[in-house]
């Protein structure tokens, strides 16, 4: 495979539009003038802040929320994050974003937030999370509950349908 440029990965590697079109947009947004910074161009802060956000509500949708955190003693945890910038967000574009979980195992859970510039039709940024299920009583990793368990599960199935993957640099996606 051979590089491409594109944030150091094989142009094999990084999903097409029509493929991250697959995964239903979360949100659909615009670059708005105090995102722009003097590079003329949305500043990081906000790339992160949209792939983040995108992140948290897929965990809470998994079940990961404020009753799992009072039933269960337990909440996510980021372990590592990977950030990696395709194309240039640009005042007035439009973008969504969108997520795939890439990986888990029965304490951890790795997954993808892309933000998709929809005014190009390309990807602009990805920002790969690792996420660990921590006990907040010892502090120490542990099993999802169940029913969160099966959910994750239940998606990461529905996700490994698509006919792409990202090559991640997490350790669960590693490991996969």
């Amino acid at each position: 495979m051979s590089d491409n440029g594109e944030g150091g990965l094989p142009r094999e590697s990084i999903p097409t539009y029509q493929q991250l079109e697959a995964l239903p947009a979360s949100e659909r947004l615009t670059v708005l003038p105090a995102q722009i910074d003097d590079r003329e161009h949305m500043n990081i802060r906000h790339y992160f802040d949209a792939a983040a956000k995108v992140i948290l509500d897929t965990c809470e949708s998994l079940g990961l929320d404020g009753h799992y955190r009072d039933e269960h003693g337990a909440d996510a945890f980021t372990a590592e994050h990977h950030i990696r910038y395709f194309s240039e967000l640009r005042l007035d574009d439009s973008y969504s974003t969108r997520i795939r979980i890439d990986a888990a195992s029965e304490k951890a859970l790795c997954m993808t937030a892309y933000l998709v510039d929809e005014t190009q039709n390309r990807l602009a940024c990805t920002l790969e999370s690792t996420l660990v299920n921590v006990d907040l009583a010892t502090r120490r990793a542990k099993p999802f509950a169940a029913e969160v368990a099966q959910q994750i599960d239940t998606t990461l199935r529905d996700h490994d349908l698509l006919p792409w993957k990202l090559q991640g640099y997490g350790r669960l996606t590693r490991a996969s």
